[in-house]
């Protein structure tokens, strides 16, 4: 079954909870540090900074939770997101379209893909974690090329690349076979 054959509903994708929990563990981790030196270090600046590690690390937790607990509605007219923030993305007013593949690895391999979607004055970033993210990629994609969006060559070989099981980790980075969006 290729993807053109998928039936024209409503899916719903939501991210794993395990990936909040990891997130809320690295935020307990990086505020304790931040608690630990400021009670160790004291001084006004030390505070200051303390104060301000503790702030993005407890941010970045709470942004964590709230996206495990959203759901992305993804419909032939766009993406419907629910939650403690909703968002509605509608493929016939997309403007912007990227695809972008991160690594920690030299060689392209163990990494993750991040799709930005900008339609309407709204932006979405959607993380490979969630359960079903060639899916949605795909209809981003179709969408993006009905409407003649222009993607950048990265972009391009990115959705080719995540479009294609076959394809290794390491060749979404370029290390592998060099491919063109269909």
């Amino acid at each position: 079954m290729t993807r053109k054959d998928l039936p024209r509903a409503q899916f719903e994708h939501r991210y794993p909870l395990h990936v909040a929990y990891v997130a809320g563990l690295r935020a307990l981790a990086g505020s304790v540090a931040f608690v630990a030196l400021w009670l160790l270090a004291g001084g006004t600046v030390v505070a200051v900074i303390s104060a301000a590690g503790i702030t993005i690390f407890v941010a970045y937790g709470v942004i964590a939770v709230g996206r495990a607990r959203e759901i992305l509605v993804v419909s032939p007219t766009g993406i419907v997101v629910r939650g403690w923030r909703r968002r509605e993305i509608l493929f016939a007013e997309l403007t912007a379209l990227r695809l972008a593949y991160y690594s920690t690895r030299r060689d392209g391999e163990k990494g993750w893909m991040e799709l930005v979607v900008r339609a309407g004055g709204a932006r979405l970033v959607v993380e490979s974690e969630i359960d079903g993210f060639s899916r949605i990629a795909s209809a981003c994609f179709d969408h993006a090329t009905k409407i003649g969006l222009t993607l950048s060559p990265a972009s391009e070989r990115n959705f080719a690349v995540a479009l294609d099981d076959s394809v290794s980790m390491g060749q979404k980075t370029g290390f592998g076979t060099t491919r063109t969006a269909r």
